[in-house]
């Protein structure tokens, strides 16, 4: 967006505001221009429309730049599997291949994510003769949030994913120093 492009921008952000009950100010108005000047006006005003549409929460009554920046990934492509569906779908995989395979299982799963999880965090073989019953609920919420926070991040290998007393490389404390 441009400065030209301020009064449509502007007409945008107070429709939202009413529609939901909310006021925005002036400076406000501006410091959302500014974060969201990489967009275009009509990817803006496309991700609008789409809030007005399917906005679920009244809180806070007007959408954050967060939510308005989301609303336009949804918009350009609708078609995208949410991290939170897809750690959904490499558990029921996970699952399924301890069903049918048990301890015994080659670990080779085509994401790349629930591979790391799944050879690095738990070890599939280890894992899979050991995990009782009662722990899967556990397992579950874990590796769901798990997924969900690597897919994220896109978390770099610092071993901070290996299993429990499995053997790690420490980092050297010069090394450590430059990396905080």
């Amino acid at each position: 967006m441009n400065k030209n492009d301020l009064k449509r921008f502007s007409s945008v952000i107070w429709a939202l505001a009413e529609d939901f009950g909310g006021k925005i100010s002036k400076d406000s108005l501006q410091l959302r221009f500014e974060a969201l000047k990489s967009y275009s006006i009509n990817q803006i005003s496309q991700a609008g429309t789409w809030l007005l549409k399917n906005r679920e929460q009244t809180f806070p009554a007007v959408p954050t730049t967060s939510e308005i920046i989301k609303a336009i990934e949804k918009t350009e492509n609708p078609e995208a599997v949410s991290s939170e569906a897809m750690a959904e779908i490499q558990l029921q995989l996970v699952l399924d291949k301890l069903r049918s395979d048990g301890a015994t299982g080659v670990v080779n799963f085509d994401d790349p994510t629930t591979q790391e999880l799944m050879t690095k965090r738990w070890p599939y073989n280890q894992w899979a003769s050991t995990v009782l019953e009662a722990d899967i609920k556990w397992f579950c919420k874990e590796f769901k949030e798990l997924y969900k926070t690597y897919d994220k991040n896109k978390v770099i290998d610092l071993g901070l994913l290996e299993a429990p007393g499995a053997k790690t490389n420490q980092i050297p404390a010069s090394k450590l120093k430059e990396l905080l």
